[in-house]
């Protein structure tokens, strides 16, 4: 007869159920019973009543526009920067090359003047209490767009409350300059059309370079004027035609 194990025959029989000890439960926790009234709905205002909601839509900031260094204020006075009496033609706008000033040829005027292109610029200055708007083509703003926007906008006649806002020396400083633009030597003290803006800026006429202000989706910068250096005491106060 086959030998089973001592395990064999105290195995517990099928279908018998092996006992456990009863399992033990936590005590049950009473919590205090929180009834949750609904808010009633606000009123709406009569002024608002029959309005169309506001859809409160996402908008992505606008990206950030670098100018064209070569018209930076950061590069003035350096082979990298414009050189430009603005009281002489916009074909003159030229740039350093050694120790003299070369014209600019059409390759820098077609450069863009922001980078990404800027379809208009408005162009501020402290010198004048008005704004220079230059407009581009297909493509966007490029330098000589700048810098023809800029020659003509200052060409505008001066207005009449510009004229009475200056003061009488300030006058004489005006059509002194007038009369060196236009090429005579006697002046007309009375305001009349052949009076521009740019015989209003006194000495302060070489370009200084541009500057971002106010948020890039303005499209606004700020135009800074310097005086030249003074060659000698004849000319002071008049428009200068060279740097």
């Amino acid at each position: 007869m086959y030998q089973y194990s001592n395990a064999y025959y105290h195995a517990p029989l099928p279908g018998v159920a092996p006992q456990y000890a009863a399992p033990q439960y936590a005590a049950y926790v009473q919590y205090p019973q929180v009834i949750y009234h609904p808010v009633a709905p606000q009123a709406v205002p009569a002024a608002d009543q029959g309005k169309p909601k506001k859809i409160h839509r996402y908008t992505a900031p606008p990206p950030l526009v670098k100018l064209n260094p070569f018209i930076n204020t950061e590069h003035r006075g350096t082979k990298d920067g414009l050189v430009w009496n603005v009281a002489a033609p916009w074909e003159h706008a030229g740039r350093l090359v050694g120790n003299k000033v070369s014209e600019l040829s059409d390759r820098h005027f077609d450069q863009p003047a922001t980078d990404p292109p800027v379809p208009i610029m408005w162009i501020i200055c402290k010198d004048f209490d008005y704004r220079l708007k230059v407009k581009g083509v297909q493509g966007g703003v490029t330098i000589g767009h700048v810098v023809q926007g800029i020659y003509f906008g200052l060409r505008v006649d001066l207005e009449e409350d510009e004229w009475l806002d200056r003061s009488e020396d300030e006058r004489t400083l005006i059509h002194e300059n007038r009369c060196v633009r236009l090429g005579r030597e006697s002046a007309n003290f009375e305001i009349e059309g052949q009076l521009r803006r740019i015989d209003a800026l006194f000495d302060k006429t070489i370009f200084g370079g541009l500057k971002q202000v106010g948020p890039p989706e303005n499209y606004e910068w700020e135009l800074k004027l310097v005086k030249p250096k003074p060659k000698d005491e004849k000319g002071k106060g008049k428009v200068s035609w060279w740097p």
